[in-house]
């Protein structure tokens, strides 16, 4: 821990430095590309701490899906990617990941909300709110649903998380997300999150990746450090990547 405090300390004295150098030509620029989850509360604290740190660097933030994410890493017009549950991908490294639990998301309401955890079949006898079909294409969902060899009806389907959300806080079915997701409405009580008991129920995982074959700019692996440790105190203690 102590080594680590060191490196960051030299880390921010270089970042200082670098900023001194361009004072009189503008800012350094940080582009970030990131799943929907994130852009709730996570990113924002962290870049809000990070630009009272370094006023003179300002942000570029971009949200999509993960393959879109991959795409402007590699073609670089992104610095750093937030995705989740990226394949291995030529000319991307994953700099962290953290897997973040992954069930079944009800309004207080629901008959299913007083249950401390759920099996995916009894989900099967209530509505089901989906992602549509890009959004679902490589999400946890659908691994789970694959190796469950089960099927939901969704009632209602939709391409954002927020919709889900929304869906979900108004009664209207089940959705399933990761606790990221719906941080801020379990913290105000409005959903309720229910893991799943099935034994194939994987963590979603959460990634933080960068260009392999770019040295990343002293701002942006600055900022690249703080979202890791940002993203390991979401479930605390997981292990690093090597």
């Amino acid at each position: 821990m102590l080594h680590q405090i060191r490196q960051w300390q030299r880390d921010e004295r270089r970042l200082q430095e670098y900023l001194g150098e361009i004072r009189g030509t503008g800012c350094a620029e940080v582009r970030v590309a990131s799943v929907e989850s994130l852009t709730d509360q996570l990113l924002p604290q962290v870049l809000v701490a990070f630009r009272e740190r370094f006023p003179q660097v300002r942000f570029r933030l971009m949200t999509g899906m993960t393959d879109t994410i991959l795409e402007q890493v590699v073609t670089g017009d992104a610095d750093i990617g937030i995705c989740i549950n990226p394949p291995i991908t030529p000319r991307v490294r994953f700099i962290e990941q953290v897997g973040l639990e992954f069930g079944a998301v009800l309004a207080p309401s629901h008959p299913l909300a007083e249950r401390q955890a759920l099996w995916l079949r009894e989900c099967l006898a209530y509505p089901a709110l989906l992602p549509s079909p890009e959004m679902f294409h490589g999400s946890t969902l659908q691994q789970v649903l694959a190796k469950a060899d089960l099927e939901l009806e969704p009632v209602a389907a939709g391409n954002r998380i927020l919709t889900l959300k929304s869906l979900a806080r108004a009664g209207l079915g089940i959705a399933f997300l990761n606790r990221l997701d719906i941080s801020r409405e379990l913290a105000h009580g409005e959903l309720v999150f229910k893991p799943l008991f099935d034994r194939h129920i994987a963590k979603a995982q959460l990634t933080l990746c960068a260009h392999s074959d770019r040295a990343l700019p002293m701002a942006t692996s600055v900022l690249a450090e703080r979202l890791r440790e940002a993203m390991l105190s979401i479930e605390p203690g997981q292990h690093r990547l090597a």
